[in-house]
């Protein structure tokens, strides 16, 4: 191998640092070492060394050739999911009496996903969570009182789950207890589980929930168009809680999951609700005041209105 000797002479003030140095190439691999690089060749790895070095060499070469072997099958066998809702927000106006959107799909099968493949689909809808308290009422004389409470935190203000037919019978109660699907799986957890009889309150806030439209169970709202389009509907009630609902949506096939996507619509106040709604959040002083001002002035005006005589 030939051995070149560069010498840098310049008046440059970059260039110039490196003045009376001599650099050393080769000329056949183009790489160019200093001098002192030379003089000091780094240490001869021991046989030991060398070992260890050859094995994580052939386990990194091992993982990398699994990895190329499995990323196409992987990619063949995950069906891609397109959701869209057709409404990213809905206002609620001062004769809002609740809304309704739809929600629409399309599955694109894997590379060798058979094409009589039959799927399932489950939309699920989270709205804001907030803190809910359950108290039981008893019976005192003629009169009924509450109990002592249990509070709930991260309670959904609305869920729903819909699907073209019943989860049980193509999700295991395992994979309903990991994803969450059905309101049975849901775990509504008690800030302070010291009131016995948990469950029960628990069914409690479920049922109250049903009976205000809030939670919703549908087993047939998903309605398919094609074998892989489909589209359903999620109905809102006039007492559904402003803030950014969640659409969940999962794909099933012979009991497995193989695709979910997740879109967000924005249920938000507008005109005079809004106002006052913000201005009782950010300035909840003056909004007090303004309250308590608005009330004398409408019982004097009215009592001027309608005195007699």
């Amino acid at each position: 191998m030939s051995i070149n000797i560069l010498a840098l002479e310049t008046s440059s003030p970059l260039v110039g640092e490196l003045s009376n140095q001599s650099y050393i190439g080769e000329t056949e691999g183009g790489i160019l070492t200093s001098e002192s690089d030379k003089k000091t060749p780094p240490p001869t790895p021991s046989r030991k060394g060398r070992g260890e070095e050859k094995k994580i060499f052939k386990m990194r070469k091992f993982y990398i050739c699994i990895s190329l072997l499995l990323a196409p099958w992987h990619n063949a066998c995950a069906e891609d999911l397109i959701t869209i809702p057709s409404h990213p927000s809905v206002a609620i106006t001062s004769n809002f009496n609740g809304a309704s959107l739809s929600i629409f799909g399309a599955i694109e099968r894997g590379q060798y996903t058979p094409r009589n493949t039959e799927y399932d689909v489950v939309v699920a809808v989270h709205g804001p969570e907030k803190s809910v308290s359950i108290a039981e009422k008893k019976a005192f004389g003629i009169f009924y009182i509450n109990g002592k409470p249990q509070d709930f935190t991260n309670v959904p203000s609305y869920l729903a789950y819909i699907s073209n037919r019943p989860i049980a019978d193509f999700a295991t109660p395992q994979v309903r207890s990991k994803l969450q699907l059905g309101l049975d799986f849901v775990p509504f957890t008690p800030v302070s589980p010291t009131v016995t009889h948990t469950a029960e309150y628990k069914n409690a806030l479920i049922r109250l929930n049903k009976q205000d439209g809030l939670f919703v169970e549908l087993t047939d709202g998903v309605q398919f168009f094609t074998p892989t389009l489909f589209r359903t509907q999620v109905t809102l009630p006039d007492n559904a809680a402003a803030g950014v609902y969640a659409v969940d949506t999962y794909v099933f096939s012979a009991g497995q999951m193989v695709g979910r996507n997740q879109n967000y619509f924005h249920l938000y106040k507008v005109g005079f609700e809004q106002w006052l709604f913000n201005a009782a959040q950010e300035e909840p002083v003056v909004y007090g005041l303004s309250s308590i001002v608005l009330a004398l002035f409408m019982g004097w005006f009215g009592a001027v209105t309608f005195r007699r005589g």
